[in-house]
């Protein structure tokens, strides 16, 4: 059932609402009663604020497990035993008479007379069990009114109210009238609800618009002549509600919105959802997995799941046929998560969304991932697909030999797409304009324009062969556009191994050739393919603790630590702290590390860099950085840095950065000779009698000390020119340059 939006929430206290707040009560009568916004929170869509409870339930909460007349959420008083109390709410308001309209439920019906929904000293008896609206008129003389729902014998042990809402019907004692009178408040709210759905949608041309403008005034008619007896009210409800969706069904213009003629497309109850698979089938409110997998799967949604360990029967999940609408192209969209709980999986397999004729498996459409053990798939599926003349849609999940236990769904979503020529223009002009776009897989290229070659002049076809001109077009976009998506991220990558390479020269060619050369050049000729261009690392990118990175192959391809090992020293992807105190101190960064409290064990860190001129002068910097072992009060000492055999220098001298972190902060430079074969080494020595629980360093860089090529423009050119990697201009702007790596303004850009 829709919840009753245009309920207003006034100023809320708890179990006391504000006086009168700025409702119009002009021209208030039996025949005109006036909502009200006395009520607070009446729909319970966010909170219980403004509510009362002295049931003393053990739980007392939002909840979305009961339908009829109640919309989700509504709010219970639940107890493992049955309890006696109410659940109410007291305003403030103008004398005069009322209607309390107001939803209820309990899970046992006791004797008549001891469960009720009231309004002060009036009431209404329940009737039934089942979420059911209810009637109490009153008349206020002191200016207040309590209202709610009471039991005064413990029977049932659950109890709820929703959709409460205060009607105002004059300042006269005027409730015996109501009572005799025939009342159209709910047909009145229906025929406004349609109205608004008309206004809403006018524009999307329905053809349906001229009959509904015809029941909606002939109904009219009978309200204002009072010629609906009161008994025929709830058939003449559900006529405005069947003329509101064939309203609905009709649109006509492309793009239009249908997902209201979808039953519960929010997934917040299973009215008009199926399963066959035998597993458990409910709506999930209380999980909250989807904070912490990433997948943003928030409650409430309909989930269908087995123990971990297991996995899900073959079967379907599925919704009500969907009827009369008209012919033409549809997309029907849905939020889905699926996993493995247990892990030991390698991929989520064996689950399709389908759609009439169409289907799609997720793991083609979704990417997989991991959340601990739990093997991953997330996402939003979207389908097209054609209605014939029969008007029908059926659509929903089909699993056959599933690797998951668990899939979880919500917020379907469907819209008119137009005929199926409509729809092929559209995907036509997709096509034509990604194709603009050459910043893909060179295959993928070649498949768009294979597609538009073949459909992209069709005309006077039939709807069977525009919609098979359709799929192929848009299956080429969607490939061209993933292809774009994986490129954009490979040059972000690319981008950031650049700026890394620019701060630091020590490593070997391989090295370089692996990290960086080979995937330059298949970008730039375009061989990358989506797989390896999603997976090209950044190497900014934070990681979790000691997660695969490739960098390291990099960085230490000189140094004499292995790259990936733990010990003794490795590159750090994970820490946040030269992010948090301001210094900048970013990963990726070395780390040699121990327990705060303790020193670091002797030992030297050593680079070995051959190829150089041989028996030159080079100087090497680095950023190093470090902490200041517990319960220390004197200055940080024992740790050097030297090149060759020239004079060391002392790294523990920098400025601090922050003193809860104890981390010393600073740029050094050593001065040092390569020997008679080009070797350069350079080393940190970490002595014995060192005060240091941490060193790590980054931006190491050797120079030459007379500059020239590459070195030279790295520190000198900043004049807005650009630059070979040999430190030759080669023009004034990026432009009309071929792509490349070039340098600009000092640093190493990627065209």
């Amino acid at each position: 059932m829709r919840k009753f939006t245009f309920l207003l929430a006034t100023m809320a206290m708890m179990g006391f609402s504000s006086a009168w707040a700025d409702t119009d009560l002009t021209g208030a009568s039996v025949d005109n009663p006036i909502l009200t916004d006395y009520v607070v929170n009446g729909t319970f869509d966010s909170s219980l604020d403004g509510w009362t409870t002295t049931t003393g339930a053990q739980n007392s909460a939002r909840a979305s497990n009961q339908q009829g007349d109640f919309s989700v959420p509504f709010w219970e008083n639940w107890n493992p035993s049955s309890f006696t109390g109410k659940m109410y709410q007291t305003a403030e308001v103008p004398n005069g008479t009322y209607k309390l309209r107001i939803a209820a439920f309990v899970n046992v019906l006791g004797d008549e007379g001891t469960q009720y929904v009231y309004a002060n000293s009036d009431k209404t008896n329940l009737t039934t069990g089942d979420p059911t609206f209810y009637t109490v008129f009153t008349y206020v003389s002191d200016g207040t009114i309590e209202f709610g729902l009471e039991q005064t014998v413990a029977t049932a042990n659950w109890m709820g109210i929703d959709n409460v809402s205060l009607y105002y019907l004059g300042s006269d004692n005027v409730v015996e009238e109501a009572k005799n009178a025939i009342d159209y408040t709910e047909l009145n709210e229906a025929i406004a609800d349609a109205e608004a759905t008309y206004d809403e949608i006018s524009a999307n041309e329905p053809t349906y618009a001229d009959e509904f403008n015809s029941i909606i005034a002939e109904i009219k008619d009978g309200i204002s002549n009072k010629t609906i007896a009161a008994d025929e009210i709830d058939s003449y409800i559900a006529k405005v509600e069947e003329a509101k969706l064939a309203l609905y069904k009709s649109q006509s213009v492309a793009g239009s919105d249908m997902t209201d003629i979808i039953t519960d497309a929010a997934c917040k109850t299973l009215e008009g959802w199926n399963c066959t698979t035998g597993n458990t089938f409910h709506v999930n409110t209380w999980s909250g997995e989807g904070s912490s997998d990433g997948s943003q799967m928030l409650t409430p949604f309909i989930e269908n799941w087995i123990a971990s360990g297991s996995v899900l029967n073959d079967g379907k999940i599925y919704h009500d046929q969907v009827t009369g609408v008209n012919p033409g192209i549809y997309k029907l969209t849905v939020f889905v998560r699926a996993y493995n709980e247990a892990g030991g999986v390698d991929a989520i397999t064996g689950v399709n969304f389908y759609a009439n004729s169409k289907s799609v498996a997720l793991a083609d459409v979704l990417t997989a991932s991991k959340s601990g053990s739990k093997m991953l798939l997330y996402g939003t599926v979207e389908l097209l697909f054609r209605v014939t003349e029969d008007g029908t849609i059926d659509f929903g999940f089909d699993i056959a030999s599933p690797t998951f236990n668990w899939i979880a769904f919500k917020n379907v979503t469907l819209s008119y797409q137009g005929t199926p020529s409509e729809a092929y223009e559209a995907a036509l002009a997709a096509a034509q304009a990604v194709k603009q776009t050459d910043n893909m897989n060179a295959d993928v290229l070649t498949a768009l324009q294979d597609a538009l070659s073949t459909y992209g002049s069709l005309t006077d076809a039939t709807d069977a062969e525009y919609e098979t001109a359709m799929d192929a077009l848009n299956a080429a976009t969607s490939a061209a556009n993933t292809s774009i998506a994986a490129y954009a991220s490979a040059l972000e990558a690319l981008n950031a191994r650049v700026e890394l390479l620019d701060k630091t020269n020590f490593f070997t060619e391989d090295a370089y050739e692996t990290y960086m050369t080979k995937w330059m050049e298949k970008y730039n000729n375009n061989q990358l393919t989506d797989a390896e261009a999603n997976a090209l690392q950044n190497p900014n990118t934070i990681t979790g603790w000691h997660n695969d990175i490739d960098v390291d192959d990099l960085l230490l391809s000189v140094w004499d630590a292995e790259a990936g090992a733990w010990s003794p020293y490795y590159i750090n992807t994970w820490s946040l702290e030269g992010d948090n105190d301001g210094s900048g101190f970013h990963v990726p960064f070395f780390e040699y590390w121990t327990g705060d409290a303790n020193s670091l064990g002797e030992k030297e860190l050593t680079a070995t860099m051959e190829g150089l001129e041989a028996s030159a002068t080079y100087d090497v910097s680095a950023w190093v950085r470090v902490r200041l072992k517990n319960d220390v009060t004197d200055a940080p000492t024992g740790i050097t840095m030297q090149v060759g055999d020239g004079d060391a220098v002392d790294v523990c001298t920098g400025t601090i950065t922050q003193d809860s972190y104890r981390l010393y902060l600073g740029e050094f430079t050593a001065t040092g000779e390569t020997d008679e074969e080009g070797t350069l080494t350079f080393k940190f020595t970490v002595s014995a009698d060192n005060n240091i629980s941490w060193l790590a360093f980054k931006n190491v860089w050797y120079e030459l000390k007379s500059k020239t090529g590459i070195e030279a423009v790295k520190t000198s050119k900043i004049d807005g020119k650009v630059y070979n990697l040999n430190g030759q201009l080669v023009g004034n702007s990026l432009d009309k340059l071929n792509k490349g790596v070039y340098i600009y303004n000092g640093k190493k850009v990627i065209k």
